[in-house]
């Protein structure tokens, strides 16, 4: 996905853009899946708990999308967000941050998605890169949160096509 001219650079932000948006959808329902009473819950003693996980998914995706928008990923200055205090905080914060960021995508110029900007010291590419790099990260967390659900008690949304949890009677996904 190479963006040689201005005009591919813009085609190549709207397909992403609106990819990510539908994204933010499966997002948030696999996050307001969690159960409040699972917070704490982990895999294993290394894993992010079910809370720490849902709000890396959400806030993560914010600071790649604002970092794009801004022309370069501040790691220095940045300033993390206090964590909300419940599952539905997580949604409500990442479904407002989540489409401002995204509006702020939307309008940057070709010229500024063409910019080479780097990821901390080892990774430099245009920024409309780190779009494509932000789906990637968010679809891997959120599988990681979508394997939390079932221990929980929990039913696992439809994420791509519909999953046990999710079908309706005749097999269509509920969505």
């Amino acid at each position: 996905m190479e963006a040689s001219t201005p005009e591919t650079a813009l085609a190549i932000r709207d397909l992403l853009c609106e990819t990510l948006e539908r994204e933010m959808r499966t997002t948030q329902a696999v996050i307001a899946a969690v159960p409040e009473f699972g917070h704490d819950f982990r895999h294993e003693p290394r894993a992010r708990s079910a809370f720490e996980l849902a709000w890396h998914v959400a806030s993560s995706e914010v600071f790649f999308l604002e970092s794009v928008a801004a022309g370069g990923f501040d790691f220095e200055r940045r300033q993390k967000p206090k964590p909300p205090a419940t599952i539905r905080e997580v949604v409500l914060w990442h479904a407002e941050n989540g489409a401002a960021a995204l509006a702020r995508v939307r309008g940057m110029t070709a010229e500024a998605l063409l910019k080479p900007i780097a990821f901390r010291a080892n990774l430099t590419l245009p920024a409309y890169r780190f779009l494509l790099l932000d789906l990637t990260h968010i679809s891997h967390h959120r599988g990681q949160l979508s394997t939390y659900l079932r221990p929980l008690g929990a039913r696992v949304p439809a994420i791509y096509g519909e999953s046990a949890d999710s079908a309706r009677p005749g097999g269509a996904a509920a969505r």
